[in-house]
C-alpha cells in the first residue's frame, strides 16, 4: 500500500548503468555496442537460411503445396517455416513419455561424439535423468545441476532434470506443449544439457586443480559451449536421412538467441520502447503476439542474461575460426573441444588468451 504509491522509477538499467554492467556480468571485451551489431548481423543470416532450409522441407513434406514466390511477404515466409515447424513436431512423445523422450538418445549421442573424435567423455553411469521435483515443475523444461564437485572422495554425479508436461491441461494445450517439445527438440535439449553440454564442461571442470574453477563459472561461456555443441553435433550430421530437420530447429534457437540479445541490449538502453520490441518480435521475429508479451516482461525483469547465450556461443565460434586459421591443416576439432572446457568454465575472452596468445 505504501512502497507502490512511491515506486515511479524506470525499469530500465540505462545507456550509462548498461554500459558498465555488461563487461562486469559477462567478463567479455565486447561493448554493448559492438554485440548488438553482431547480434543483429547473426539474426538477419540466420532468419535468410531459416527460411531457404524452410523452403526445401516444406517441398518434400508437402510436394503438392504452391510455395510463395521469390519476393514472399514477411507473413507469408512465417507460414512456411510455421508449416514446417509444425510438422515436424507431429513426432513427439506422450505426456507420460517426456522424461524417456529426453533420455533416449544419450547412448546414440556418446556414440556419435566418440565416432567424430571430439572429446573425451565422463562416465555412462556419472548422469541420471529423472522429472524435476513437483515444487519446480511449470517453469523450464530441463536443467542441469550437479552439486558436492568440491568433494574429492565423492563420484562424480549430474542431474538432468525434466519436465513432465501435466496431464490435466486442456487437451489442445497439452497438445502444443508436445509439439513444441518434439522428439528433436528433446535430442538437441539432451545435446545442450548433456553430451557434449553441461554435463560433459562440468566434469571437465571439476578435474581442474584450481578450486575457484571447479565452483565459478561464467555463464556466456557455459551456455555458448552447450550451443556451440548443438551446432557440431547437426553440422556432422546428427540425425542421419534427418539430419535437415535438425539443422532448421538449430537455426530456430540461433534466432532466439541473437532475438534474444538484441531485445536486452535495446531496450535497457533505451532504444527501444514497448512498442518497438513487440513489432520486433512480431514482425521479425515471427513471433505470436502472447509470446511477445511474456519475453518483454522477461527482458524487464533482469538485464544482460537474456544476451549470455548470443554472448558466448558467439565469442567461441569466432574463436574457433580464427584457431583454425592459426594451425591450419593441423587443426583438430577434439584438441579445441578440449581446450576450450578444459581450463574450468572460464569466460572466452580467456581461452582467447590461451590458444591464440592474445
Amino acid at each position: 500500500k505504501d512502497l507502490l504509491p512511491r515506486s515511479a522509477g524506470d525499469w530500465r538499467l540505462g545507456a550509462e548503468r548498461y554500459r558498465k554492467k555488461f563487461p562486469l556480468a559477462l567478463n567479455t571485451r565486447l561493448t554493448p555496442a559492438e554485440a548488438v551489431k553482431r547480434a543483429e548481423a547473426s539474426f538477419a543470416r540466420t532468419r535468410k537460411a531459416l527460411y531457404a532450409l524452410a523452403l526445401t522441407l516444406h517441398q518434400q513434406m508437402f510436394p503438392q503445396a504452391k510455395l510463395p514466390g521469390p519476393r514472399a511477404t514477411p507473413a507469408e515466409q512465417a507460414a512456411v517455416i510455421n508449416r514446417v515447424r509444425d510438422e515436424i513436431g507431429k513426432d513427439h512423445p506422450t505426456a507420460a513419455g517426456m522424461v524417456a523422450s529426453h533420455a533416449a538418445g544419450l547412448d546414440r549421442m556418446r556414440a556419435f561424439i566418440e565416432q567424430h573424435d571430439l572429446l573425451k567423455l565422463p562416465p555412462k553411469e556419472s548422469l541420471s535423468v529423472v522429472p524435476f521435483p513437483p515444487f519446480k515443475r511449470g517453469v523450464s523444461s530441463a536443467e542441469y545441476l550437479a552439486p558436492n564437485l568440491l568433494d574429492d572422495k565423492a563420484a562424480f554425479k549430474g542431474t538432468y532434470y525434466v519436465d513432465p508436461p501435466d496431464p490435466t491441461l486442456p487437451k489442445e494445450k497439452l497438445a502444443a506443449l508436445l509439439r513444441t517439445y518434439n522428439t528433436a527438440s528433446n535430442e538437441l535439449t539432451a545435446i545442450h544439457e548433456a553430451y557434449p553440454g553441461h554435463h560433459v564442461q562440468t566434469w571437465y571442470s571439476k578435474q581442474n586443480p584450481n578450486r575457484l574453477r571447479i565452483t565459478l563459472w561464467n555463464a556466456p561461456m557455459v551456455e555458448g559451449w552447450a550451443v556451440y555443441g548443438e551446432d557440431v553435433m547437426v553440422r556432422l550430421g546428427w540425425g542421419g536421412a534427418k539430419n535437415d530437420r535438425y539443422r532448421f530447429l538449430t537455426l530456430r534457437g540461433h534466432l532466439i538467441v541473437a532475438g534474444n540479445a538484441i531485445l536486452d541490449i535495446k531496450v535497457h538502453t533505451g532504444q527501444w520502447n514497448d512498442a518497438d520490441a513487440i513489432r520486433f518480435m512480431v514482425d521479425e521475429w515471427l513471433q505470436e503476439p502472447a509470446y511477445a508479451e511474456k519475453k518483454l516482461l522477461r527482458a524487464k525483469l533482469d538485464s544482460t542474461q537474456l544476451t549470455q547465450y548470443f554472448l558466448g556461443w558467439d565469442e567461441i565460434v569466432e574463436l574457433e575460426r580464427d584457431y583454425r586459421a592459426k594451425v591450419g591443416k593441423g587443426y583438430s576439432q577434439r584438441a579445441f573441444d578440449e581446450a576450450i572446457v578444459g581450463h574450468g568454465s572460464i569466460a572466452v575472452k580467456y581461452l582467447r588468451e590461451i590458444l591464440m596468445g592474445y
